[in-house]
Protein backbone atom coordinates (compact mmCIF):
# COMPACT_ATOMS: atom_id res chain seq x y z
CA UNK A 1 0.00 0.00 0.00
CA UNK A 2 2.98 2.10 0.55
CA UNK A 3 4.63 2.09 -2.74
CA UNK A 4 1.25 2.85 -4.07
CA UNK A 5 0.78 6.17 -2.00
CA UNK A 6 4.71 6.88 -2.76
CA UNK A 7 4.36 7.00 -6.08
CA UNK A 8 1.23 9.31 -6.38
CA UNK A 9 3.29 11.23 -8.57
CA UNK A 10 2.45 9.09 -12.07
CA UNK A 11 5.58 6.42 -11.79
CA UNK A 12 3.00 3.40 -11.61
CA UNK A 13 1.23 2.96 -14.74
CA UNK A 14 -2.91 2.61 -14.34
CA UNK A 15 -2.33 -1.01 -15.05
CA UNK A 16 0.29 -1.58 -12.75
CA UNK A 17 -1.89 0.44 -10.21
CA UNK A 18 -5.02 -2.12 -11.26
CA UNK A 19 -3.12 -4.79 -10.50
CA UNK A 20 -2.05 -3.90 -6.97
CA UNK A 21 -5.89 -2.70 -6.38
CA UNK A 22 -7.00 -6.56 -8.02
CA UNK A 23 -4.52 -8.09 -5.20
CA UNK A 24 -4.82 -6.10 -3.14
CA UNK A 25 -7.68 -8.25 -0.76
CA UNK A 26 -9.72 -5.17 0.20
CA UNK A 27 -13.06 -3.85 -1.31
CA UNK A 28 -12.91 -1.24 -4.51
CA UNK A 29 -14.53 1.47 -2.08
CA UNK A 30 -11.97 0.44 0.50
CA UNK A 31 -9.18 0.37 -1.62
CA UNK A 32 -9.66 4.25 -3.09
CA UNK A 33 -10.41 5.69 0.27
CA UNK A 34 -6.72 3.96 0.99
CA UNK A 35 -5.65 5.42 -1.66
CA UNK A 36 -7.14 9.07 -1.87
CA UNK A 37 -7.96 8.82 -5.87
CA UNK A 38 -11.69 8.11 -7.03
CA UNK A 39 -13.77 4.81 -7.02
CA UNK A 40 -14.59 4.66 -10.90
CA UNK A 41 -11.15 5.18 -11.80
CA UNK A 42 -9.65 2.34 -9.20
CA UNK A 43 -12.37 0.49 -10.66
CA UNK A 44 -11.60 1.28 -14.43
CA UNK A 45 -8.16 0.00 -13.59
CA UNK A 46 -9.13 -2.99 -11.62
CA UNK A 47 -11.34 -4.03 -14.87
CA UNK A 48 -8.06 -3.29 -17.18
CA UNK A 49 -5.98 -5.59 -14.74
CA UNK A 50 -8.23 -7.93 -14.70
CA UNK A 51 -8.13 -8.66 -18.71
CA UNK A 52 -4.53 -8.28 -18.60
CA UNK A 53 -4.08 -11.14 -16.29
CA UNK A 54 -6.64 -13.27 -18.12
CA UNK A 55 -4.39 -13.32 -21.36
CA UNK A 56 -0.84 -13.54 -20.35
CA UNK A 57 -0.53 -15.53 -23.32
CA UNK A 58 -0.55 -12.95 -26.01
CA UNK A 59 2.98 -12.06 -24.65
CA UNK A 60 2.60 -8.26 -25.29
CA UNK A 61 3.58 -5.06 -23.15
CA UNK A 62 -0.44 -3.78 -22.29
CA UNK A 63 0.70 -0.97 -20.51
CA UNK A 64 -0.42 1.78 -22.74
CA UNK A 65 -3.41 -0.07 -23.44
CA UNK A 66 -5.95 0.75 -20.15
CA UNK A 67 -8.51 2.34 -21.61
CA UNK A 68 -8.60 -0.03 -24.50
CA UNK A 69 -8.81 -3.30 -21.51
CA UNK A 70 -11.76 -2.34 -20.05
CA UNK A 71 -13.61 -1.60 -22.96
CA UNK A 72 -12.50 -5.20 -23.74
CA UNK A 73 -13.35 -6.24 -19.77
CA UNK A 74 -17.61 -5.57 -21.37
CA UNK A 75 -17.08 -9.00 -23.69
CA UNK A 76 -17.39 -11.94 -23.14
CA UNK A 77 -14.16 -13.88 -21.02
CA UNK A 78 -13.54 -16.39 -23.65
CA UNK A 79 -13.44 -13.87 -25.99
CA UNK A 80 -10.71 -11.85 -24.16
CA UNK A 81 -7.48 -13.49 -25.59
CA UNK A 82 -8.43 -12.99 -29.60
CA UNK A 83 -9.22 -9.41 -28.84
CA UNK A 84 -6.20 -8.44 -26.94
CA UNK A 85 -4.18 -9.89 -29.90
CA UNK A 86 -5.84 -7.84 -32.12
CA UNK A 87 -5.69 -5.23 -30.41
CA UNK A 88 -2.02 -5.15 -30.00
CA UNK A 89 -1.21 -6.65 -33.51
CA UNK A 90 -3.06 -4.47 -35.45
CA UNK A 91 -2.67 -1.24 -32.95
CA UNK A 92 -6.85 -0.80 -33.02
CA UNK A 93 -7.59 2.49 -30.75
CA UNK A 94 -10.03 2.38 -28.13
CA UNK A 95 -12.79 3.00 -30.08
CA UNK A 96 -12.81 0.73 -32.60
CA UNK A 97 -11.75 -1.81 -30.14
CA UNK A 98 -15.20 -0.80 -28.33
CA UNK A 99 -16.94 -0.90 -31.62
CA UNK A 100 -15.58 -4.65 -32.24
CA UNK A 101 -16.55 -5.32 -28.51
CA UNK A 102 -19.95 -3.85 -29.24
CA UNK A 103 -20.64 -6.42 -31.91
CA UNK A 104 -19.16 -9.14 -30.18
CA UNK A 105 -20.57 -8.39 -26.44
CA UNK A 106 -23.47 -10.98 -26.58
CA UNK A 107 -22.21 -14.08 -28.35
CA UNK A 108 -22.34 -16.82 -26.51
CA UNK A 109 -19.15 -19.26 -25.51
CA UNK A 110 -19.23 -22.30 -27.79
CA UNK A 111 -19.55 -25.54 -26.13
CA UNK A 112 -16.70 -26.99 -24.68
CA UNK A 113 -16.02 -29.69 -27.44
CA UNK A 114 -15.76 -27.34 -30.31
CA UNK A 115 -12.53 -25.22 -29.48
CA UNK A 116 -13.08 -21.67 -28.42
CA UNK A 117 -9.77 -20.15 -29.34
CA UNK A 118 -9.91 -20.71 -32.79
CA UNK A 119 -13.75 -19.47 -32.68
CA UNK A 120 -12.75 -16.49 -31.26
CA UNK A 121 -9.76 -15.38 -33.12
CA UNK A 122 -12.14 -16.34 -36.35
CA UNK A 123 -14.59 -13.88 -35.00
CA UNK A 124 -12.68 -11.69 -33.63
CA UNK A 125 -10.73 -11.52 -37.33
CA UNK A 126 -13.87 -11.31 -39.28
CA UNK A 127 -12.95 -14.25 -40.94
CA UNK A 128 -16.30 -15.65 -39.33
CA UNK A 129 -20.03 -13.93 -39.21
CA UNK A 130 -21.44 -14.21 -35.67
CA UNK A 131 -24.20 -16.75 -34.89
CA UNK A 132 -27.41 -15.72 -35.83
CA UNK A 133 -28.80 -16.48 -32.12
CA UNK A 134 -27.35 -16.93 -29.15
CA UNK A 135 -27.47 -20.98 -29.32
CA UNK A 136 -24.20 -23.15 -30.94
CA UNK A 137 -24.39 -26.11 -32.80
CA UNK A 138 -26.84 -28.53 -31.60
CA UNK A 139 -25.47 -30.32 -28.80
CA UNK A 140 -24.21 -34.43 -29.55
CA UNK A 141 -26.88 -36.47 -29.42
CA UNK A 142 -27.32 -40.12 -30.43
CA UNK A 143 -29.74 -38.68 -32.93
CA UNK A 144 -26.46 -37.07 -34.48
CA UNK A 145 -25.33 -38.86 -37.79
CA UNK A 146 -22.18 -38.94 -39.58
CA UNK A 147 -22.71 -38.62 -43.06
CA UNK A 148 -20.98 -37.86 -46.22
CA UNK A 149 -23.22 -34.51 -46.97
CA UNK A 150 -21.36 -33.00 -43.52
CA UNK A 151 -18.05 -31.62 -45.45
CA UNK A 152 -19.56 -31.03 -48.33
CA UNK A 153 -22.79 -28.80 -46.61
CA UNK A 154 -19.92 -27.05 -44.52
CA UNK A 155 -17.26 -26.22 -46.75
CA UNK A 156 -20.01 -24.90 -49.14
CA UNK A 157 -20.31 -21.67 -46.31
CA UNK A 158 -19.36 -18.46 -48.44
CA UNK A 159 -16.43 -17.19 -46.80
CA UNK A 160 -13.80 -15.61 -47.90
CA UNK A 161 -10.78 -16.85 -46.14
CA UNK A 162 -12.39 -20.80 -44.94
CA UNK A 163 -9.40 -22.75 -45.95
CA UNK A 164 -10.24 -26.49 -45.30
CA UNK A 165 -7.10 -27.61 -43.31
CA UNK A 166 -7.09 -24.37 -41.04
CA UNK A 167 -10.34 -25.41 -38.70
CA UNK A 168 -11.22 -28.56 -36.79
CA UNK A 169 -14.26 -30.92 -37.26
CA UNK A 170 -15.65 -28.63 -34.60
CA UNK A 171 -15.45 -25.33 -36.73
CA UNK A 172 -17.04 -27.22 -39.69
CA UNK A 173 -19.89 -28.04 -37.41
CA UNK A 174 -20.61 -24.37 -36.80
CA UNK A 175 -19.89 -22.74 -40.33
CA UNK A 176 -22.61 -25.52 -40.94
CA UNK A 177 -25.11 -24.42 -38.97
CA UNK A 178 -24.63 -20.65 -39.02
CA UNK A 179 -23.41 -19.67 -42.43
Amino acid sequence: MELVRANAQGELTALERGMHALWSGMDMKAYAESVGRPRKTVSNEVLAARVAETVARVGHDLTGRSKALVGIHAAPRWLWPALVERLVTEGLTVEVTRKLVADLKDVAAPPAWAGANAIADALVSGEMRRPRSRRWARPWSAKFAWSSTLVPRAASCKMDQYQENKYDLALVLYLRNYC
